[in-house]
């Protein structure tokens, strides 16, 4: 098993088919669609560098060995499991120490959820 520090993973083909549900539309067109064309760009965008690279390349790499299909869906809108992992997400914020992280993702997700 290979395990990276942002997303561990072990590295055998999966058995099904998996479907991933996020209401996040950025990771569903980042990971079906952009990522290739990031990775042909080394990582970039056409204005620019690509915000949280290492995220991305090791999503890549897990969905070249992974190959699942991410699925959008709209936020609160009563999807169950997508309700569910809000209310997780949320009592995880009290836990994360800004001091010691200068993640945007994080300091993004703590402006959103702030209001």
């Amino acid at each position: 098993m290979t395990e990276d520090r942002f997303f561990p993973y072990p590295r055998r083909a999966p058995r099904r088919k998996v479907h991933l549900h996020s209401d996040s539309l950025y990771v569903v067109k980042g990971c079906n669609e952009w990522r290739r064309r990031w990775r042909k760009n080394g990582w970039k965008r056409g204005e620019g560098e690509l915000k949280n690279a290492d995220l991305w390349r090791t999503l890549d790499e897990a969905l070249t060995d992974y190959p699942i299909t991410l699925q959008w869906v709209k936020g609160h809108s009563g999807v169950r499991g997508n309700e569910r992992a809000d209310e997780l997400s949320m009592l995880a914020i009290p836990a994360l120490d800004p001091a010691e992280t200068d993640d945007y993702l994080i300091a993004q997700y703590r402006a959103l959820m702030s209001h």
